[in-house]
């Protein structure tokens, strides 16, 4: 049954981000040539800035699906609700102070970062509604904690790409028939949220209907055993914030509005990575739950193992490619943009996404394991190291975006790759170095595939001049790197579960 519903929640996960990716790379070159290169950085910076008030919220909300989940799962319903509650009341405590402070900053916005006088009154709106966006989205997203539960998230991917469609018609009705604004991206998103609520809300009543929204049922003593557990994932959160998130404002404020329109641009592939990773991570975390909360720690590194195997087998094939076909895909893309620039960028910006690949789901071991104080306090060592550099190779040097690009990206890599594998293996109490097999073989299998696939790109496929050949090519080099790595990364064992599990499921649906 367990395998079931990894299967049917990782279908449901692929065909959500395909869609939502779909709209993406379709939706940005059109956006970039209508609104412009500018324009579009302040997308970007305004999903950055927002993020600042998630270090609030993140104290709160990272933590509070465990605890629930794992009084569910002992039996603990009173518990299970208490700690909903207290989820629910106190974000939408934080969600009225963080309007009080946002509305003056939103107002005075033209003050603060550099803005074009032309695009003033549009990128106040962008930030009015990616705001209030936000504040809907911290306020619900307790209410997914129910397929998370129960273990069926393919539930919740389909709201999203029932979300994602809506979006599309949306932004295909805003564009065409209103004068051109950027925030018509930030209006259609809140009103997919706000649907999204009520989907999941419902959801949340037919899966787990012992969780009852009741304000008699809010604990302060709660709100403080969730935030004294999750105040350590704030640091790592205002980690992420000065090692990632201040760069777009940091070439807008140093450099130029241009500037971070190319380096938003740039950030879009690795973005979209690190949000693959992130979905594949998700579809193990409550399988890993149940085996924590039933002690079965043995099935909980196997779950890890699991994981960052698969994250291993599709990034680094993504990743292979973009270094071997981003400039192509870039001309494509984006043709009125400096492309040498944005491929330099790119490939600057991938190089943490090349560790985080394999070992970014042994984050949620801290999580699970409720060690957060110690990675926590790592990681905003890190950022604060990160951040100096960053702002001396800006303001003192001549490297300045590229500075941006590569400094963060090159710490995060050291930090993930010598840090996080130990620390994880330490929180579970196994042997340090049970990780880096996985990790080495990863390593491997990259430099593997880029040889591989710019051999193919001098030597047999045809050069790329439009959509078709790039699509086909890319689809060879696909084929062949999960030939590769199907023989390479995985083992025996793994292959012939990998090939016995498919081809019972096809006999299955044949004999139906």
């Amino acid at each position: 049954m367990q395998r079931n519903n990894f299967i049917i929640n990782f279908i449901a996960s692929f065909l959500s981000a395909l869609i939502n990716y779909c709209i993406f790379f379709f939706f940005t070159p059109y956006i970039v040539n209508v609104v412009g290169a500018e324009a579009f950085g302040f997308v970007g910076l305004a999903n950055n800035m927002v993020n600042y008030a998630t270090i609030v919220t993140i104290a709160l909300n990272s933590v509070a699906g465990r605890f629930i989940t794992i009084n569910v799962h002992s039996g603990n319903d009173e518990k299970a609700n208490a700690f909903y509650n207290a989820t629910i009341w106190a974000n939408v405590f934080i969600a009225i102070v963080l309007c009080i402070i946002a509305l003056p900053i939103i107002f005075l916005l033209d003050k603060i970062i550099s803005i074009p006088l032309e695009l003033v009154s549009d990128v106040k709106l962008l930030f009015t509604f990616v705001f209030v966006n936000f504040i809907i989205t911290i306020i619900t997203t307790i209410f997914t904690v129910a397929t998370f539960i129960t273990n069926k998230l393919y539930l919740t991917n389909i709201g999203n790409c029932i979300a994602a469609v809506l979006r599309v018609l949306l932004l295909v009705c805003f564009f065409g028939i209103f004068p051109t604004n950027i925030a018509y991206i930030s209006i259609t998103s809140t009103i997919c949220t706000i649907f999204l609520a009520g989907y999941n809300y419902n959801l949340t009543q037919k899966l787990v209907p012992t969780l009852k929204i009741n304000y008699s049922l809010f604990s302060v003593s709660k709100v403080r055993t969730l935030v004294s557990s999750g105040i350590w994932n704030s640091f790592t959160k205002l980690s992420q914030i000065l090692s990632d998130g201040l760069d777009l404002l940091i070439c807008n404020i140093w450099i130029s509005a241009y500037a971070m329109g190319q380096l938003a641009i740039a950030y879009t592939i690795p973005t979209v990575i690190a949000n693959i990773i992130g979905i594949m991570t998700s579809l193990f975390t409550p399988q890993q739950t149940y085996y924590y909360a039933k002690g079965d720690i043995t099935n909980v590194v196997r779950q890890f193992k699991t994981n960052m195997k698969l994250n291993a087998f599709f990034v680094s094939n993504i990743l292979s490619v973009m270094v071997i076909y981003g400039k192509d895909f870039f001309k494509l893309w984006t043709p009125n943009e400096n492309i040498n620039l944005i491929y330099v960028l790119s490939i600057f910006s991938i190089i943490s996404v090349l560790i985080s690949g394999v070992t970014s789901s042994l984050q949620s071991v801290f999580l699970l394991t409720n060690n957060l104080k110690i990675n926590s306090l790592f990681w905003f060592s890190v950022s604060v190291v990160d951040s100096i550099l960053i702002l001396l190779f800006v303001t003192s040097t001549n490297y300045g975006i590229y500075a941006v690009a590569g400094v963060s990206k090159l710490v995060g890599f050291c930090g993930n790759l010598l840090f996080t594998p130990i620390y994880a293996s330490m929180c579970l109490k196994i042997s340090k170095w049970t990780f880096y097999p996985i990790v080495v073989k990863y390593f491997c299998e990259v430099i593997i595939l880029i040889i591989v696939f710019a051999t193919l790109k001098v030597f047999v496929l045809p050069d790329v001049c439009n959509w078709r050949i790039l699509i086909t090519n890319l689809i060879i080099l696909g084929s062949i790197g999960c030939g590769i790595n199907f023989s390479f990364f995985l083992n025996k064992a793994e292959r012939l579960i990998l090939v016995n599990s498919t081809i019972g499921k096809i006999s299955k649906y044949i004999n139906k």
